[in-house]
């Protein structure tokens, strides 16, 4: 496993890359809300094993990749932007390769491309054709939460401060029961660093993360853009994982679209069921 940083849309950008620099097949990953690159530490080296060059990084504001600073946010459209400047650097020359992303990471990969064809040989979605869509009726208030959610991070300068690995390790599993300790102390130890003002540790994230965004899902767009993918996509889905209620018209709306369903999986597939979601991803990548 390699790291280093890249630079793209005016921020460092942390990359991993695991496997053959050499090998001739390129995957790139994109991790979920909250997650990270290495995030796919369990998925990644499946994949690598396989002959693949398997790439991932941090997305703006987690992990180890710079948060956007003073005035900035956390739009789609950055995230998208972010990945336009990155491709070049970290997935050289104009072969093809295949994308995958997970959650908030498979929704960023599905607009990405839409608009990059030319680059793109699969895509793979983990649990990641978007959230349950919104009332139009409710924008208003909507974008009221978001303003005082800013307000309430700016005007505190919080982090929450954790005393040690041991406490966010806790964290961890309240959320993820299933995960066993080591995999929980992984995880734990790359998503915290040292509070920059209190004693203990604090998440990598940028608490901005933590706000309402301004805008819903548009079900209607995501849909207009998926239309967009001619190329073999895959949807993976948890068999417990997130549902919209409107999953059939959305992985339909995939022209070439195929479904894996992990059984025994939640959201986080890709901890919980590595080798499962490994399988299903890499026979379809046969296939492609």
């Amino acid at each position: 496993m390699i790291e280093r940083t890249v630079t793209a849309n005016g921020l460092y950008h942390h990359v991993i890359t695991w496997g053959d620099e050499n090998a001739g097949k390129t995957v790139l990953l994109c991790h979920g809300f909250l997650d990270m690159g290495l995030g796919f530490f369990k998925l990644a080296p499946l994949f690598a094993a396989a002959g693949y060059r398997v790439v991932a990084f941090d997305f703006r504001g987690h992990g180890e990749t710079e948060w956007v600073g003073r005035g900035g946010y956390y739009h789609f459209a950055d995230y998208v932007l972010d990945l336009h400047e990155l491709v070049p650097q970290i997935v050289p020359g104009s072969a093809p390769f295949h994308l995958l992303g997970h959650s908030m990471g498979g929704t960023v990969a599905t607009l990405y491309a839409a608009t990059h064809l030319e680059r793109i040989k699969s895509l793979a979605s983990l649990e990641g054709y978007g959230p349950p869509p919104e009332d139009p009726a409710k924008a208003g208030d909507r974008l009221g939460r978001w303003l005082s959610g800013v307000d309430g991070v700016r005007a505190n300068e919080s982090r929450v401060a954790l005393p040690d690995l041991d406490a966010a390790i806790a964290r961890l599993a309240r959320r993820n029961p299933s995960l066993d300790r080591e995999c929980l102390r992984f995880l734990a130890t790359h998503s915290t660093e040292p509070h920059p003002r209190e004693a203990g540790i604090t998440w990598r994230f940028d608490p901005l993360h933590r706000t309402l965004s301004p805008t819903g899902f548009e079900l209607a767009r995501f849909l207009r853009f998926a239309a967009m993918i001619e190329r073999p996509s895959l949807i993976v889905q948890g068999e417990f994982g997130i549902r919209s209620g409107d999953d059939a018209a959305r992985i339909a709306a995939f022209p070439r679209a195929q479904t894996q369903v992990i059984a025994g999986a939640a959201h986080m597939l890709h901890w919980t069921h590595a080798e499962q979601t490994a399988r299903a991803v890499l026979e379809f990548w046969a296939q492609t």
